[in-house]
């Protein structure tokens, strides 16, 4: 499984996808019309996802230290 950190607006999102650009489409979806300026900043460690746990597909808000 893979993930990204996903920066937007500021505010850090761990998204479960495959390539940056699906983690960015899923971020957008998930926050709609909100997001203004958006990027995938990094992929994320086997230790951030272990820790993360993220489900297939699954946008929240990262905890800072994760970022």
């Amino acid at each position: 499984m893979n993930g990204y950190l996903v920066l937007v607006d500021g505010a850090r999102y761990a998204v479960q996808a495959e390539t940056a650009q699906l983690s960015e489409q899923r971020a957008r979806a998930f926050l709609g019309t909100g997001a203004q300026r958006i990027g995938a900043s990094r992929k994320l460690t086997e230790a951030e996802l272990a820790a993360l746990q993220l489900s297939p597909g699954e946008v929240r808000p990262s905890p800072a230290e994760h970022g």
